[in-house]
């Protein structure tokens, strides 16, 4: 009789491989399709993102920039973009990229790849109830969510040295264009929106927007025009990039959007700004509306 049970092994063994096989599929194949699943869509965010802050300029061009940016490690990734509308007409820029993922053990139950796509869609919004601050917050002082950064009276400074951690946004007249003067490039040249309605550097209260400001645009900015008429509250600020020269009073290049909470000390003589949120997290008692031009925008992810 044992004799006839020679050789029972063998189908066992090959179904037990089989299995193996199968497991290794679903594990290595289907984690690398997870991991490339979180990678295509952080390139389509990214790449939206950087539509939309041009939305009145180059918008393609900025996305397409960016995609190719965070796409290097996925070879063969593609992208499309295009216009699209979310509160109003050609208000977003919706990226979707795609991706084949390459499969190891999978190739034996017959596939080849594994077909990955991400949609994004970013909102240009415009800050309709709320504050949309005239001061800029330096790159130096690393605004990240939760910093607190010493903006006005007896505190030390941070980042380069000069006297403010803020510098107020000087820009023209209503529908003058910018003022020849700047230094910084933004796209290879210098780049300043005109503004709808006043000038800011005398109002500083965040009653008034700043004028139409994108990621890239060059802006100048002024310190000691920072008294306490700032007044406590949430504002959205520009956040320049002052990296490449000493002092804080010159011409600086937009790097990022974020929202910042203001408070005074209890004499009102020394303010301070909380990092509470990035630009497409606005905190409570801010309210946007349709992308208006002419408004210190709201750049955010709204898909």
């Amino acid at each position: 009789m044992r004799g006839n049970e020679r050789g029972q092994t063998l189908p066992l063994i090959c179904l037990f491989m089989f299995s193996l096989i199968g497991m290794c599929a679903l594990v290595i194949d289907l984690g690398g399709a997870f991991v490339a699943k979180r990678q295509t869509q952080a390139a389509a965010d990214a790449a939206a993102l950087a539509g939309v802050s041009q939305l009145q300029g180059n918008w393609s061009g900025a996305a397409s920039g960016m995609f190719a940016k965070n796409t290097l490690h996925i070879a063969g990734a593609s992208e499309t973009a295009a216009l699209t509308t979310d509160l109003s007409a050609n208000d977003s820029v919706t990226v979707t990229v795609s991706y084949d993922q390459p499969t190891y053990f999978a190739k034996l139950f017959g596939y080849q790849s594994i077909h990955i796509t991400a949609t994004a869609r970013a909102t240009a919004q415009s800050v309709v109830a709320g504050n949309a601050a005239p001061f800029a917050l330096f790159a130096s002082c690393n605004p990240t969510v939760g910093a607190v950064i010493p903006i006005y009276g007896g505190t030390t400074p941070c980042g380069q040295n000069t006297s403010s951690n803020v510098g107020t946004i000087v820009e023209p007249a209503a529908g003058v264009s910018a003022p020849p003067s700047l230094t910084c490039k933004a796209n290879g040249s210098p780049a300043y929106n005109t503004v709808p309605a006043g000038n800011v550097q005398n109002v500083i209260d965040g009653s008034t927007p700043t004028g139409t400001l994108s990621v890239g645009d060059c802006v100048q900015t002024q310190t000691g025009k920072n008294p306490l008429s700032i007044k406590a509250g949430t504002y959205l600020v520009p956040i320049v990039d002052d990296t490449q020269q000493q002092g804080h009073q010159g011409d600086f290049t937009v790097k990022a959007f974020e929202w910042v909470t203001v408070t005074a000390d209890e004499q009102g003589k020394v303010l301070t700004a909380t990092v509470v949120g990035l630009n497409d997290s606005p905190p409570a008692g801010i309210t946007t509306g349709k992308f208006i031009p002419g408004y210190l925008n709201y750049l955010g992810l709204t898909q």
